[in-house]
């Protein structure tokens, strides 16, 4: 027990951006159990919920809010250090990168145990645990290494799309599928999707490809594993917005049904 305490402190405590990993874990973790000792208090949706969708509900919560989180950490960290966006260099220096970096290093390990714990009662488990698995061996060689700043600041602005994808769910569970407000959240997640997660996140490839020289002084597993992780969310990238895509079609289908019926 002293021995692992005595590893656990020299490799993860005395380590701040390690340090920091662990805090944002324990910190989206412990939001998650205060959800659910919350939510059957305040929802009455969420109180006729089965007992895995109670899990995914509160997951989503924590995600939303992971995303926002995010989202400012990383803007915050350009207007502190503008170079992190900076294309050409993938071995920039940036510690306010690697802040952010290992915050979401944090959160995705703690969303990470969910998603192994639940497995097949959650859908779309598959997908999410792949997705963890590649984002979490690239993100850990970005902090731990100091370099890729340019491409995890960009990925991380994908995360603007997380509270629309969640939201949608949280509306359909709660009957409100017919609503104006479904109908436009949907609309605006699919034009946040194809903005950041496909053109951005295909912008994201080019510049991999221009910078390859750059990659391969690493050593092979490092760029191996990083160019295998970003083909992987690539087609998860594009699989997710052919699913969306097919939503959205089916729901200005039946808004232009909707309104002809009432015409007549």
């Amino acid at each position: 027990m002293d021995s692992f305490t005595e590893v656990f402190q020299d490799k993860i405590l005395s380590d701040p951006l390690k340090r920091s990993a662990l805090q944002a874990f324990v910190f989206y973790h412990g939001c998650y159990w205060v959800c659910r000792g919350l939510y059957p208090l305040i929802s009455s949706t969420y109180a006729k919920l089965e007992r895995d969708k109670k899990g995914y509900w509160c997951s989503s919560t924590i995600s939303t809010l992971h995303s926002v989180v995010l989202v400012i950490l990383a803007v915050l960290a350009v207007r502190e250090d503008p170079q992190i966006l900076n294309s050409e260099n993938v071995f920039y220096k940036s510690e306010q990168a690697r802040k952010v970096e290992s915050h979401f290093v944090g959160y995705l390990c703690s969303d990470l145990l969910l998603t192994i714990y639940y497995r097949v009662r959650w859908n779309g488990w598959v997908e999410n645990l792949v997705h963890h698995l590649t984002v979490l061996t690239v993100w850990g060689q970005f902090f731990h290494y100091d370099y890729g700043h340019f491409f995890g600041g960009m990925a991380h602005f994908c995360e603007i799309t997380t509270p629309f994808v969640n939201q949608r769910w949280f509306m359909y569970e709660s009957g409100m599928s017919d609503t104006r407000i479904y109908f436009y959240n949907g609309l605006a997640m699919t034009f946040l999707w194809f903005v950041s997660r496909i053109v951005m996140y295909t912008y994201l490839g080019v510049v991999m490809i221009q910078t390859k020289d750059q990659w391969f002084t690493l050593q092979p597993w490092q760029y191996l594993s990083i160019y295998f992780s970003y083909t992987t969310g690539f087609f998860l990238q594009y699989f997710w917005f052919y699913k969306i895509l097919r939503g959205a079609i089916k729901s200005i289908r039946k808004a232009g049904l909707n309104k002809k019926k009432k015409e007549m």
